[in-house]
């Protein structure tokens, strides 16, 4: 290669070094934007994390919910209805006043806080399950963004090698066609100096 090759070779280098850099920042772009569309997942399963394991620090207080729940409107009325229905059975049977009847206007109480207090554990149950769903969405929305982070690193680390390799050779280049003229140079002198012996 001479010395005018070495220029060029140079200059291609240092503008292939300059494109490398600039395709490295590309890897950094494109990984914001990447975190930018899986953030509200990678966020929502945080949250829904957050929130099941306030459900376990903080039980279902059954006592202070029966005690809610027999002062509310709810008890009173579904105490009414289970009442008349109970009495009219009796009626319909002939069973009114009898210890049969008496028993269960009795035990109504009890039944309706413990099918309330079912009722709770149960829509409990149900919002922890839909929150292990939204954790489980988060988790694999932020295993994503680590496989992409890892890859984008990676083929950003490539860039930039292949980028200081031609920045290298960008280095050399000149050097390379000085010592290319300078051994044609001395070629010549050996086949001139041959010719004269």
């Amino acid at each position: 290669m001479g010395m005018i090759g070495s220029i060029g070779a140079g200059k291609a280098a240092k503008a292939q070094a300059e494109a490398m850099k600039e395709i490295a920042k590309g890897y950094g772009k494109l990984g914001q934007k990447q975190y930018d569309w899986i953030s509200p997942w990678m966020e929502a399963g945080k949250t829904a994390l957050n929130a099941q394991m306030q459900m376990e620090a903080n039980p279902l207080n059954s006592q202070a919910a029966l005690t809610d729940y027999y002062a509310g409107p709810q008890y009173a009325q579904q105490e009414a209805e289970a009442q008349y229905a109970t009495e009219a059975a009796a009626e319909a049977t002939g069973g009114m006043g009898n210890t049969a009847t008496s028993n269960a206007l009795a035990s109504q109480s009890t039944q309706l806080g413990q099918q309330y207090l079912q009722g709770l554990n149960k829509q409990r149950s149900q919002q922890f399950q839909q929150l292990g769903g939204i954790s489980s969405q988060g988790l694999g929305a932020t295993k994503q963004m680590g496989n992409w982070a890892y890859q984008d690193y990676n083929s950003a680390a490539n860039v930039l090698g292949m980028g200081a390799q031609a920045e290298g050779q960008a280095t050399m280049a000149p050097y390379s066609g000085a010592q290319s003229a300078v051994s044609r140079g001395i070629g010549l002198a050996m086949q001139a100096f041959g010719m004269m012996v």
